[in-house]
């Protein structure tokens, strides 16, 4: 693709600027090769951006006008903005993030004449369960459309692969699972020995005594934004039912509201239930957060590959998920967490969970090992930069 001796120029556009999907991009643009390749971001200007803030100086930045809503008028200016930026600056390839900057980007790409055009969808939105089966529709049908534009589309999981096969070639789809750092553990974390005792922090603070099965406090939390894709009353209300049966059992949710505005009917029944809700915390003291739980939880109908499932089993916790969206292909149940198909069983298996400190224990320590060995930042990176170097 270039002399040996010159950097592929690479352009990686996204436009959410909460979530997993920014958040994969800045883990890119930090832990790619500086010598092989030179990456610009390329977001919206009128958004803040957390996951870029820190990232490294040899890192360049492209803010262009670009919302998320569907408007003609605005999206015009935001396919104008682009293709003039790929004219000029010429990389050799445009990689697009999400389904908004992933239709601007493409077209203004290819027509820009831009050699090689890449694609990852972070959860396609015509899988998406709270739009009616038309939107999806007509979601599907650009997706389709954009295919014809795309020399590849990158999935973040298997489930995201399969999904993409409806769209594209199989041959054009590169699966490269997300990754995280296992170096996020916070230093001061309290340490647990599965619900066997209660948490004595890692000052070298002596552990309380043993509590008896009823008397033993279990904390189950889940993680991120409380959006649709989440199902937040799912959970919700099964961590009210389940608490009024059984005290001892405690949940939060760790995270925030996405939009304030479109979910007050969320929020009313969220207060009314009385479980706790963090709101948005830096990711240092989520972190924290998480590593006091016990169990995590997620009631999510889709998803790409959650980064929040992975760090949560990097901290050794045990997970249990409903099988949707694939997550039942991350977490092996019975060996890294357990698997339900509906609300039910996951009350059964939290109670397991809860039940059986030995089991949580072994669980979390093979979903820790899960991490290290096929969800690693490192190997994320790694796996992309030679599917960037193909030519």
């Amino acid at each position: 693709m270039k002399a040996m001796n010159q950097k592929v120029i690479i352009h990686e556009v996204i436009e959410p600027l909460e979530g997993g999907a920014p958040k994969h991009v800045g883990l890119l643009a930090s832990g790619i090769s500086s010598d092989k390749f030179e990456v610009t971001l390329v977001y919206p200007q009128d958004k803040q951006a957390p996951f870029f803030f820190s990232l490294p100086g040899y890192v360049k930045h492209e803010r262009v006008p670009m919302g998320h809503d569907i408007c003609f008028c605005e999206d015009l200016k935001s396919f104008y903005s682009l293709f003039w930026f790929f004219r000029k600056t010429k990389p050799d390839i445009v990689h697009a993030h999400s389904s908004k900057a992933g239709f601007l980007a493409r077209c203004a790409a290819r027509l820009a004449g831009v050699k090689r055009v890449l694609y990852t969808a972070h959860g396609f939105s015509f899988i998406r369960q709270d739009i009616g089966k038309w939107k999806r529709l007509f979601f599907l049908l650009l997706e389709k459309f954009c295919g014809f534009l795309t020399d590849g589309v990158v999935a973040v999981s298997q489930s995201e692969a399969n999904e993409a096969s409806k769209i594209i070639s199989k041959s054009k789809i590169f699966v490269n699972p997300n990754g995280i750092s296992l170096d996020q553990r916070p230093k001061d974390h309290a340490v647990y020995d599965v619900a066997r005792y209660r948490p004595s922090l890692s000052d070298g603070t002596k552990d309380q005594k043993p509590e008896t099965s009823r008397q033993r406090k279990i904390l189950v939390g889940a993680s991120g934004r409380i959006t649709p894709a989440k199902d937040p009353e799912l959970f919700f209300e099964m961590a009210q039912e389940m608490h009024r049966q059984k005290p001892n059992i405690e949940f939060i949710w760790i995270g925030g509201y996405e939009n304030e505005n479109e979910i007050r009917n969320w929020k009313l029944e969220i207060e009314e239930s009385k479980i706790p809700v963090t709101g948005w915390l830096h990711p240092s003291e989520a972190m924290r957060k998480m590593q006091e739980l016990d169990v995590f939880v997620m009631t999510s109908q889709w998803e790409g590959l959650p980064f929040v499932l992975l760090e949560a089993m990097g901290l050794g916790k045990p997970a249990v998920v409903l099988n949707r969206a694939g997550l039942g292909n991350i977490v092996r149940h019975g060996q890294t967490g357990l698997v339900a198909e509906n609300k039910q069983e996951m009350v059964e298996c939290i109670e397991r969970l809860a039940d059986d400190p030995d089991a949580c224990l072994k669980m979390g320590q093979a979903a820790r090992e899960a991490v290290k060995s096929q969800y690693s930042c490192e190997a994320m990176v790694h796996r992309l930069e030679d599917y960037y170097l193909l030519k």
